[in-house]
């Protein structure tokens, strides 16, 4: 039997309505670290479940968790940005799509839209595909650029602005 494979269990659509829910309970069950990949259309969610769950997350970083966020920072999102900063490494790379977390390096939790604007979430804890996805997120990170410097451009008018 092939140990690798993916279980059903491993898989798990959650419903709009639950959306909330579900990662503020994510996070809430963080022990180590969290990754996020939002693109900027999606930070402000990202921004509501940080802020319903800020004890965690301010106990978690006084712990020395690791907490990194990687987004498109732009002079329109700027606020949400500095807000996440509070709490997170958070890195700029230009053009992201898709929105996910990947939680304590085993469970991933990605943010769904169709195209007429249904939302779910797609949660894996196949160990294969998380570290597939930790792969990905750790070499967006590697070759972006820390918030700090893309602030700095920002205000100095310079760097890529689409």
């Amino acid at each position: 039997m092939d140990t690798s494979a993916a279980k059903r269990e491993d898989v798990e659509i959650v419903a709009n309505q639950d959306i909330f829910k579900t990662m503020s309970k994510v996070i809430s069950n963080l022990q180590k670290s969290i990754d996020c990949y939002f693109d900027a259309r999606n930070l402000p969610l990202l921004i509501k479940i940080l802020s319903a769950n800020h004890l965690k997350i301010r106990a978690l970083k006084t712990e020395g968790a690791r907490l990194r966020c990687i987004t498109e920072i732009s002079r329109e999102n700027l606020p949400d940005c500095k807000e996440v900063m509070n709490d997170f490494e958070l890195f700029h790379t230009s053009c992201l799509t898709g929105s996910f977390m990947i939680a304590d390096e085993h469970e991933y939790v990605g943010y769904l839209t169709s195209a007429r604007g249904e939302e779910k979430l797609l949660r894996i804890v196949n160990p294969s595909f998380v570290d597939a996805q930790r792969f990905l997120v750790n070499t967006m990170i590697d070759k972006a650029l820390p918030a700090r410097q893309r602030i700095m451009e920002i205000g100095r008018g310079t760097g890529e602005e689409f």
